[in-house]
């Protein structure tokens, strides 16, 4: 029954709203999109081919991971300052009228929440070995695959610096995806095509950093679960808020791997 209520009251009349103000143009939003998503890593590479900057990285990798990340977090604060300031209407006024909405849509986040959740499970068989020095070997194995994958690599800093772009970028993402791309598409397609084919995006958008594969069906229903959160709450901050819970239950078996290795080492 509640499911077919929730059904009933989507979108938000709030959405209608913030979908008919001014949009930024596409070749805007494609811009901010690009700059701190990638363009820090593309100039690194670059940068990197050089002798004297591959010498001095090599020496201060700590700084220079720091630095990275202050870097790219600048950028996308100062993106999300313009957006919010030049188009306010489209992602943050009018606001809902009832709260009760909001939290009525985290039934939505349900359903991906308990999937991830799960993940902690494996947890409870590795955590009781941790103390035995014959497992060592094992969880820096375990170790490695969690993080040395990731951007920032599987040192102590390496999983700080990825710690903090995971729990910040989600309102970078949301911003763009679940609100501004979201609202173009429904302003141009329709509501079904933008509840799709914002999270098809989404998911399009991290090939750049996972690469193809099975977890790209994942990462899209991700993004439908914001778009969804978003358009059914008529709040950006809402969908935010979400991503920031998901990824925080994605990142508790993978900083408790951390924890124990670097203990045990």
């Amino acid at each position: 029954m509640k499911a077919v209520k929730l059904m009933r009251d989507f979108p938000n009349p709030v959405v209608f709203q913030q979908i008919s103000a001014e949009q930024p143009p596409i070749s805007l939003w494609l811009l901010l999109l690009f700059i701190p998503n990638w363009l820090p890593g593309i100039l690194s590479r670059a940068l990197i081919l050089w002798p004297l900057f591959g010498k001095v990285v090599s020496v201060h990798h700590t700084c220079y991971l720091i630095l990275f990340v202050v870097i790219q977090m600048s950028l996308a604060s100062i993106a999300l300052w313009f957006l919010g300031k030049k188009y306010t209407s489209a992602l943050w006024s009018p606001l809902p009228e009832s709260w009760r909405r909001s939290f009525r849509s985290l039934l939505i986040l349900a359903p991906l929440l308990l999937f991830y959740l799960c993940f902690w499970i494996p947890l409870f068989s590795i955590v009781p070995l941790s103390r035995y020095p014959e497992f060592r070997d094992t969880l820096a194995s375990i170790h490695q695959d969690t993080w040395g994958q990731l951007a920032y690599g599987s040192s102590m800093i390496g999983v700080i610096c990825e710690s903090v772009t995971g729990m910040l970028f989600p309102a970078f993402e949301e911003v763009f995806f679940s609100g501004l791309l979201a609202n173009r598409l429904a302003k141009s397609f329709g509501v079904k095509m933008a509840v799709l084919g914002t999270p098809a995006c989404f998911a399009l958008a991290h090939v750049f950093q996972f690469g193809f594969g099975p977890h790209l069906v994942a990462i899209f229903f991700m993004g439908l679960t914001y778009t969804g959160i978003r358009f059914y709450s008529g709040s950006v901050l809402m969908a935010v808020i979400c991503h920031m819970a998901i990824n925080f239950v994605i990142y508790v078996p993978k900083w408790i791997v951390a924890v124990m290795h670097f203990n045990n080492h």
